[in-house]
C-alpha cells in the first residue's frame, strides 16, 4: 500500500494515488496470490520514491516562477529557492529504477499491462530530474545575466511540457494501480472478516479512509455525508482497540493513535465546512484542508505496511 500526495504540478493539482504492498499468506493466483502481491509491492516501492521526489521538483520550480515564465529579475530574486534541496539523488533514482524493473520481471499475466505505464511514468520522472539538474547549473552560474533570460524562457517551455507529461503518466498509472489495490484490499478484508481481529481492523479502516479521501476530492460539497460514512468505522475500530485493554499489540496501539489523529483532522475539517457560509467557501476549505488529511492517511499507510510485515512473522497477536 502506498502513500497519497496532493501537490502542485504546472498549474494543476495532481493526486497521487495508491497500489498495495504484499500481504502474507495469500495462496490464490492472479492479482491475489503471493506473486501478485510481491509484484505490486515492487511497483509500490518505485512509485513511492517517484512521488516523494519528482513533485517537489515541480513545486519548487512553479512556485518560484511567474506564470508567464521567468525574468532576469525573478531569477535573481528566487535563485536560492529555485535550487534549494538535494534534487532527485542518484541513489534514489537507482532504487526506484530497480524496483520498477523487479516488478516488471515478476509480473504475471494479470499485471503485465502495468509495465508500459510504469515505463511512461519513469521516463517522465527522469526527464524532470535531468531538467532540474541542468536548470540549476544555469541558475547557479547566473547565465541568465549574460543572455538576458532568453534561455530561461526556453527552460520554462520545457518545464511546462515535462509537468504535463508527468501529470498524464501519473494519472494513468495510478488509476490502474488503484483499481488493483481496491480488489486486493476487498479480498483481504473478506478473508479476515471472519474473526475481525487485528488483521481485519487496520485494513478495514484504511480502506474506508482511502475511500473518504477520494470522495472528499470528488464531491467536496458533500463532505458531511462522507464524514458520516467514515465515523461508524472509526468508532468500531476504537472500540476493538479499547476492548483489548493493556494486552493490545503495541504496534497496533500506535496505529490506533495514527487513526485518532487522522479522524481528528477529518472531524475538524467537517466542522469547519459545515459552518461555511456557502458552497464556494466550503469547497475552498476542503481544498485547503486536503493536504493535512492526506498527511494523516499516509501515516496509516505506513502502519499498514508495518503490520502486514508483522503478520508475515506471526507477530500480530
Amino acid at each position: 500500500m502506498v502513500r497519497h500526495r496532493n501537490t502542485a504540478a504546472s498549474i494543476s493539482h495532481v493526486a497521487a494515488l495508491a497500489a498495495a504492498l504484499w500481504l502474507a499468506g495469500c495462496k490464490d493466483k492472479g492479482i491475489h496470490g503471493d506473486a501478485g502481491h510481491e509484484t505490486m509491492g515492487s511497483y509500490a516501492q518505485g512509485y513511492n520514491i517517484v512521488i516523494d521526489e519528482v513533485p517537489d521538483l515541480l513545486k519548487r520550480y512553479f512556485e518560484n516562477t511567474p506564470a508567464d515564465g521567468p525574468t532576469v529579475e525573478s531569477l535573481q530574486e528566487k535563485k536560492t529557492w529555485l535550487c534549494s534541496g538535494m534534487g532527485f539523488m542518484e541513489m534514489k533514482r537507482k532504487e526506484a529504477e530497480k524496483a520498477f524493473a523487479t516488478a516488471k520481471s515478476s509480473a504475471n499475466d494479470d499485471l503485465k499491462h502495468l509495465a508500459p505505464m510504469a515505463d511512461e511514468l519513469w521516463a517522465a520522472s527522469v526527464e524532470i530530474a535531468s531538467l532540474s539538474d541542468e536548470y540549476c547549473k544555469y541558475i547557479q552560474a547566473e547565465d541568465y545575466k549574460d543572455d538576458k533570460g532568453a534561455k530561461a524562457k526556453d527552460y520554462h517551455a520545457k518545464w511546462t511540457a515535462a509537468a504535463e507529461k508527468f501529470s498524464a503518466a501519473q494519472n494513468k498509472f495510478t488509476g490502474a494501480l488503484d483499481a488493483i489495490e481496491d480488489q486486493q484490499m476487498a479480498k483481504d478484508i473478506e478473508k479476515h472478516g471472519k474473526d475481525k481481529g487485528y488483521s481485519y481492523w487496520f485494513r478495514q479502516f484504511n480502506f474506508e479512509a482511502k475511500k473518504f479521501i477520494a470522495r472528499m476530492k470528488a464531491e467536496p460539497d458533500k463532505l458531511s455525508a462522507h464524514y458520516a460514512a467514515l465515523e461508524p468505522v472509526y468508532g468500531e475500530l476504537s472500540a476493538f482497540t479499547k476492548a483489548k485493554g493493556a494486552g493490545v499489540n503495541t504496534t497496533f496501539k500506535s496505529y490506533q493513535g495514527a487513526a485518532d489523529r487522522f479522524f481528528a483532522d477529518v472531524k475538524k475539517l467537517n466542522r469547519a465546512a459545515a459552518e461555511a457560509k456557502d458552497d464556494e467557501a466550503r469547497k475552498k476549505l476542503v481544498d485547503e484542508g486536503v493536504d493535512g488529511v492526506i498527511g494523516g492517511y499516509n501515516s496509516l499507510v505506513g502502519f499498514h505496511n508495518t503490520l502486514t510485515q508483522l503478520e508475515g512473522y506471526d507477530q500480530l497477536k
